[in-house]
């Protein structure tokens, strides 16, 4: 989640710098009020499946509206296969040999986050963007998988366990350090393709994050988390203040 944070805020200045350079400036009357997006992303293999439906309004616009900042909320749901999730508890995290594993079949989640969108508009049909979100709720079905404890737990005596129950945990907040939940993150160029309707491609980062009712292994485990990237495809769909 660093590394996205950090190549968004590399993009942003580029962009800026280009949108100074080459965009003309966009009457206020023909800057959409709201976006609605539509987007599919499939992770690295096909066993990660991300739906996306969100709806955003610019807030800020700067740089002769050039760069524009907004909130938006959106639903992420989820389907990924054969997944192995490790410890998501930030004081362990830093020593692999810390991190147990609960691997899973299969795991479907929905999520409902409040989220940051900025785009950069370098021409009049070519814009970079990025969203993140921030705060919300997750929900999904609960699946049995198999507990695996990592080195430090089988040294304390702790073996692999069956049947474990686990689901997704029911609230998402962003953090630099300690990020919980479900939660996506997203790098993307967008084309207009007419005054209404945009394609948007991208990468996302995709954080999923399951929980159990008891702690496991030596540190009393209870999260388990999984990260991903996914490409991902999609229209955007913009409503205008014409009244």
């Amino acid at each position: 989640m660093k590394r996205i944070f950090a190549i968004t805020i590399c993009l942003f200045g580029f962009g800026a710098i280009m949108a100074q350079n080459e965009a003309p400036e966009i009457p206020l009357k023909i800057i959409p009020e709201y976006h609605f997006n539509l987007a599919y992303a499939n992770g690295q293999s096909s066993s990660i499946q991300h739906i996306e439906l969100g709806l955003n309004k610019d807030l800020i616009n700067v740089l002769d509206n050039k760069l524009r900042l907004g909130l938006g909320v959106r639903m992420g749901i989820q389907d990924n296969k054969n997944i192995s999730f490790t410890s998501a508890h930030a004081s362990i995290k830093g020593n692999e040999n810390h991190l147990d594993t609960l691997s899973l079949d299969r795991v479907q989640s929905a999520a409902f986050n409040f989220y940051f969108n900025g785009e950069c508009h370098v021409s009049k049909h070519i814009s970079f963007g990025t969203t993140l979100d921030l705060l919300g709720i997750s929900a999904g079905v609960k699946t049995e998988g198999e507990y695996l404890p990592g080195a430090t737990s089988q040294e304390f005596g702790y073996y692999a366990l069956p049947e474990v129950e686990a689901y997704p945990t029911p609230s998402n907040a962003f953090s630099l350090g300690n990020s919980k939940g479900c939660l996506n993150a997203q790098l993307y160029a967008k084309i207009a393709l007419s005054r209404k309707v945009a394609l948007r491609l991208g990468v996302s980062y995709l954080y999923q994050e399951f929980s159990t009712d008891h702690g496991y292994g030596a540190f009393k485990s209870y999260r388990f988390e999984n990260n991903g990237m996914a490409f991902f495809g999609g229209f955007t769909f913009n409503r205008f203040d014409e009244k």
